[in-house]
């Protein structure tokens, strides 16, 4: 049986010139594969729940509604996305939360997590899956859970450096807890990589280079739920104690990745945006070590794993 290693290092062989991302082809085979996993109890109440759902648009369906606000996309002028665009209105900060590189754990994060993050909005769908929370209905809460547990695995979901810009010329990455809490209400963050360029075109930055660029040297076209299917048996997936506990571990576990993410990127000239109340980061050049790309493919492969076995947990865990 070939191994986890064995099977992405195949991908890098035979992956397309387009661009799959975590976003759109990812999540969508991420829950393809999760569903298989699922007991017959929680199949059955998942397809009740979902009532007729294509599987792209459960899993990418809160992206779509993020995309209305661009006025974009499929759901432009669908009445039920302009309802929970309506009764959430920061719906978009669900996909995230930035935390300090050096936090050893969500509960650590005093100052920089929100009830509107990614954790808090896991543990709000669980419970309405549970029948004990009325916020929003079923269907919308797998919609939402699916989705989420797919980005809280995205490390640059889970983490923001923050950075001293005294010299913009040479910006300081910060990383303790108490060096980032001024800077971070001052709003001197690359949001997650997003500000974070290590080339002159619009997605030459880190957020994207993995959210694209690291699944796409993983992929084979149409071959993305095999693979992960076949990885599942070669990495530990479980999580362990309480499920309202599982989102905050595997948030830990996502701002570790990131830290060693940012290891080695040298830190170049800053931009900032100074209209407003005060200045921003609008983009920061850096330089990415060599290879950065190849020694971190196998840390996007082995998250998109979890994610998969995940999704398919929390839902076996609320309909045993």
């Amino acid at each position: 049986m070939k191994s986890f290693r064995h099977l992405l290092l195949t991908l890098l062989c035979a992956f397309p010139s387009h661009s799959y991302s975590w976003a759109d082809q990812g999540h969508t085979a991420m829950w393809e594969v999760a569903q298989s996993l699922l007991t017959p109890q929680a199949k059955q109440r998942v397809d009740a729940a979902l009532a007729g759902d294509k599987l792209d648009m459960t899993a990418v369906w809160l992206d779509r509604v993020r995309d209305v606000g661009k006025n974009e996309g499929p759901l432009v002028g669908d009445a039920e996305a302009a309802d929970f665009i309506k009764a959430f209105p920061f719906h978009f900060t669900w996909h995230y939360v930035d935390m300090p590189l050096d936090v050893k754990s969500y509960q650590a994060a005093t100052g920089f997590t929100t009830r509107d993050d990614v954790v808090q909005q896991i543990n709000l769908c669980i419970t309405v899956l549970e029948g004990k929370s009325a916020k929003f209905d079923a269907r919308t809460a797998l919609r939402v859970l699916v989705h989420l547990v797919g980005d809280i695995h995205q490390p640059m979901h889970c983490a923001s450096g923050f950075f001293d810009v005294t010299d913009p010329q040479h910006p300081v990455l910060q990383t303790a807890l108490d060096k980032c809490l001024p800077l971070k209400k001052l709003k001197l963050e690359d949001r997650g990589g997003n500000q974070l360029f290590f080339g002159p075109e619009k997605y030459d930055q880190m957020h994207a280079l993995w959210d694209f660029e690291l699944v796409k040297k993983l992929v084979v076209v149409g071959s993305l739920p095999k693979i992960l299917k076949d990885a599942l048996p070669k990495i530990n997936t479980t999580t362990p104690g309480a499920i309202h506990t599982w989102a905050e571990q595997w948030a830990g576990e996502s701002v570790a990745l990131a830290k060693a993410a940012y290891a080695g990127i040298e830190f170049g000239p800053c931009k900032l945006n100074t209209t407003g109340k005060g200045p921003k980061i609008e983009r920061i050049e850096i330089k990415l070590p060599a290879g950065y790309a190849d020694q971190q493919k196998s840390v996007a492969g082995a998250q998109l794993v979890k994610a998969t076995a995940r999704m398919a947990a929390v839902l076996n865990a609320i309909w045993p």
